[in-house]
């Protein structure tokens, strides 16, 4: 995706909800000065991470408006697995982000002014996964 948030990759999906997974690259440049002892990825880079997730998925969801129930619950280290789940609602995206332990590492909501999403997109992204899964 970029220097700063890894490339994420579909790997699972039903009609409501998508899993994502992603490598954090020990060279990415979000980990620079976050923290120089102790590197972790920022919480900005994990908004930005699911936002970028949004933008090529789900191109219908434009528009952000507000972060909703933001929490951050766990580290993200250099060359950790993450995996992230998003489910589209109406005009918001529900998403988590876990360990390949399960244990969660940071949730919200993405709440967008309009919601263009209808379920035909919904069904093409679902149709689109299963191709690339096979």
């Amino acid at each position: 995706m970029s220097v700063y948030i890894p490339q994420s990759r579909l790997i699972k999906s039903t009609a409501q909800q998508f899993l994502f997974s992603a490598r954090l690259d020990a060279n990415l440049k979000a980990f620079a000065g976050h923290f120089p002892n102790c590197p972790v990825f920022p919480g900005v880079a994990q908004i930005a991470m699911v936002k970028a997730i949004v933008d090529e998925h789900f191109a219908n969801f434009k528009d952000l408006d507000r972060i909703e129930q933001l929490r951050f619950q766990g580290f993200i280290f250099p060359e950790q697995d993450i995996f992230i789940q998003i489910e589209p609602q109406d005009h918001i995206i529900q998403f988590k982000v876990s360990n390949a332990m399960q244990e969660p590492l940071a949730s919200g909501r993405m709440v967008f002014k309009t919601q263009l999403a209808t379920q035909h997109h919904i069904q093409s992204t679902i149709e689109t996964s299963h191709e690339l899964m096979h």
